[in-house]
This record gives C-alpha cells, sequence and structure tokens, in this order.
C-alpha cells in the first residue's frame, strides 16, 4: 500500500477495503507515511464526518480516501479520484462494479487507474478468481466484453 503512495505522489487515491480493522490500518499507515489528512468512509463514521471527507476529497483538500465498498461505493461521486487501490475485496460483484464507478465521470478527460493489492494463494486470490468469474458470466449474459477486466 505504501508502494502506491509513493509511485503516486501527487494522485488522489481511494483505498477500497472489506474489514474495519484493514480500514483503520490503511488509515494509519498513510497518517505515519504522510502525515496528511484522510477522508474516512465507513459505516462507524459518523454521516457528518463521511459527507465532509466526500467533499474535501472531491475539491482535493484531501489526497487520501479510505471507505468500506458498501457504505461507499454505490451512488457516492468520487471523480477526483486519480488512483483506485483495493486492499481487499468482498465476493460481492455489484459492490465492486459500483465502487469502480465511484472514480469515474462524463467530463472526467483521464481514467482512473485500479490496483488490486494481492497476496498470492491466499483468500485474496480466490476472492479475485470469483469476482472475475461473475463479472465473466455476466459479460456472456449481457454480450458485453469485459476486455481484460482484473487482470
Amino acid at each position: 500500500m505504501l508502494e502506491i503512495i509513493e509511485a503516486y505522489p501527487d494522485a488522489s487515491i481511494i483505498f477500497w477495503a472489506r474489514f474495519k480493522t484493514d480500514l483503520n490500518d490503511i488509515c494509519a499507515s498513510i497518517t505515519t507515511a504522510t502525515n496528511k489528512s484522510i477522508a474516512r468512509y465507513w459505516g462507524d463514521i459518523s454521516s457528518d464526518e463521511r459527507e465532509q471527507g466526500k467533499d474535501d476529497f472531491q475539491a482535493k483538500r484531501v489526497q487520501y480516501f479510505v471507505g468500506q465498498q458498501g457504505a461507499g461505493g454505490v451512488g457516492l461521486p468520487l471523480h477526483a479520484a486519480d488512483v483506485m487501490a483495493y486492499y481487499s475485496n468482498t465476493f460481492s460483484l455489484y459492490h465492486r462494479l459500483q465502487s469502480e464507478d465511484r472514480g469515474e465521470h462524463m467530463q472526467k478527460t483521464t481514467g482512473t487507474l485500479i490496483i488490486d493489492i494481492e497476496a498470492k494463494g491466499t483468500v485474496d486470490s480466490k476472492i479475485i478468481d470469483a469476482l472475475r468469474s461473475k463479472k465473466d458470466v455476466a459479460d456472456l449474459i449481457t454480450g458485453d466484453e469485459s476486455g481484460g477486466w482484473l487482470e
């Protein structure tokens, strides 16, 4: 995770994680490494703080957004993001696709880089494989092409 921050020092970055422990660890690591403020967005965070964090991230007053896909991955405009990193995923294809869409906007002229942090041979790999399989089935049904999604 810190490698991503070092590789993209000026980028606005979203870190998505599944578990509260991971979310808190990510925030602690970012704070220790950069001493910068973080927008936090998950169930335990007050709605006022979540709203302020979203606004600060969108206005580029805050460089890092740390959230849980289920809480912040649907309907939340985060198109200020240059990079999205998935620290951990859920098995929900819906949450994954919706969270990816948070960084996109019709008027945005550049894409959002999406990175999966994966420890090979772990449950992370199994979840990513399951998401890839679900996407393949969905694309088969809809006639869409995945275009190398999650590769």
